[in-house]
This record gives structure tokens, C-alpha cells and sequence, in this order.
């Protein structure tokens, strides 16, 4: 993999990982000013990530994890407000993997979305007669349901979520 980072509106471009066979580099996420990038070195059998700030062009190295601390790399993906790194796979476990070890039984359906302090929320479709999502609230430490309300969360330009209702089928 290979990853540049185009500036807006000045189109300055950067590279601030190099290029290296068998790297993989992940979807970078903006977190406050910062730019999240994570890499898996199957070389070195390491999982590291980084924060890149542009106005000092700096590309610093902020966690090393051994990649024999996952099963896999599947759904490995960096997440922002605080940032971590999360897994998810079909095995109905989502697992928090930095910048501590938490892992609890989700459902079927459920999707990863964001956190807000010590609230995960997630997404949970249903195909019963008629297609609909509810959003569901965990608690970040236990997986504890803590709310489920019909819709979803929308994720704006400026960073702010909205929640857009949906409705329960009144035999559910």
C-alpha cells in the first residue's frame, strides 16, 4: 500500500508513511487536527499507528502491537473521539484492541459506528416484513445495552452526527 494525503483547498500533497512490500495501510481518520493512519507490517508481524500532523509535516509513531494480539486482520479499523482501533468479524464479537483490550458479544446485525465518551453506539439492520435500522447504545466497558431506538446516525461534513428516526413495526 501507498498513501497520500491531499491538502484542501491547496492541494499540497503528502507522503508520510513509505512505501513498503507487504504493509498493508489503512483508511486514515481525522481526529482533532491529526490525521490517524494505521499499518500492519506482516514483515514484522506488527500492527503500528501513527498521527500525522500536516502544519509541521510530521509523521509520528503513537502505539506498536503485536498482530499476534488479533486473530485476524479482518474489519481492523481505526476509530476517532478518543482514537483506538477496533475488529469486528462475523463471529458476533466486537473487539476494542487499543489502546486497551475489550471485547463483548454484539448481535447478528450489529455494526460499529462511533463513541462518545463511555457510549459505543452501533447499527443493527432487520428484514422482518419491511426493512428498518435501529441504533443501539452499548456501554464501552461491559458491551451493556444501555438504549435501542428506531433509525440511524448520520455522520455530517462538519463532524457532528444526527440522528435520522426511523420506525418500529408496531408487531416487533
Amino acid at each position: 500500500s501507498e498513501l497520500f494525503l491531499i491538502h484542501y483547498p491547496d492541494g499540497k500533497v503528502y507522503c508520510p508513511l513509505s512505501k513498503k512490500e507487504k504493509v498493508y495501510i489503512g483508511t486514515p481518520v481525522w481526529d482533532n487536527g491529526r490525521i490517524g493512519i494505521l499499518t500492519v507490517d506482516f514483515n514484522l508481524k506488527i500492527i503500528k499507528i501513527y498521527y500525522f500532523i500536516s502544519e509541521s509535516v510530521e509523521t509520528n509513531l503513537i502505539a506498536t502491537i503485536p498482530l499476534s494480539e488479533v486473530l485476524d486482520c479482518y474489519n481492523l479499523l481505526l476509530h476517532t473521539d478518543p482514537l483506538m482501533l477496533t475488529r469486528q468479524e462475523n463471529d458476533n464479537k466486537f473487539e476494542i484492541v487499543w489502546p486497551e483490550k475489550i471485547i463483548f458479544d454484539i448481535g447478528d446485525t450489529e455494526s460499529f459506528i462511533c463513541r462518545d465518551g463511555e457510549k459505543l453506539y452501533f447499527s443493527a439492520w432487520y428484514e422482518n416484513h419491511d426493512y428498518h435500522e435501529e441504533i443501539i447504545v452499548r456501554d464501552y466497558r461491559t458491551g451493556k445495552v444501555l438504549e435501542k431506538s428506531p433509525g440511524i446516525l448520520y455522520h455530517m461534513p462538519d463532524g457532528s452526527w444526527w440522528k435520522i428516526p426511523g420506525t418500529q413495526k408496531e408487531n416487533e
